[in-house]
């Protein structure tokens, strides 16, 4: 009960702060689910591009888009906060190409075709993942507008 308080007044004095980290441990999950045991052997470089940037691009988009989902006025019902999940996902995605590439290039020292590798993370990356992502990001969604809309319950 203490956690739904809690949460529901950082959400009411930081709105953006809180999507931004929720949609960010969504992303830490989601990623660090299919990356982190190889990135773990791998080293740090490989750590920072497949399970950190990912986290971060979350991060940023939660908190540029997610935000929406704790504003009472625009709260909608439960179709609308997995949708409003599935576009901040998508926005990650879109987030997440261009700093990868720009990334890969700065640990790998190889010279690349900037674009086109932004192009094919974008290509691949999205059919490899999105089976697991898009869903993973219905239910952050989801589960910031309940966790928020029961923290409202619980103090009125």
């Amino acid at each position: 009960m203490r956690f739904l308080v809690l949460v529901g007044q950082v959400a009411r004095r930081a709105p953006r702060l809180t999507a931004g980290l929720w949609y960010a441990c969504f992303g830490f999950i989601g990623a660090g689910s299919l990356f982190l045991a190889s990135a773990v052997v791998r080293g740090r470089a490989v750590m920072l591009l497949y399970v950190c940037l990912p986290a971060l691009a979350g991060g940023i988009a939660g908190s540029i888009s997610g935000a929406t989902a704790l504003c009472e006025r625009r709260r909608g019902g439960t179709v609308r906060a997995m949708f409003q999940g599935v576009l901040v996902t998508f926005e990650a995605y879109l987030l997440f190409a261009p700093i990868f590439s720009v990334m890969y290039v700065l640990t790998s020292g190889n010279s690349v075709n900037l674009p086109g590798l932004t192009i094919g993370v974008l290509t691949v990356g999205f059919l490899a993942t999105a089976v697991l992502f898009l869903p993973l990001g219905a239910f952050a969604g989801l589960m910031l507008t309940v966790l928020t809309g029961r923290s409202e319950k619980t103090r009125g």
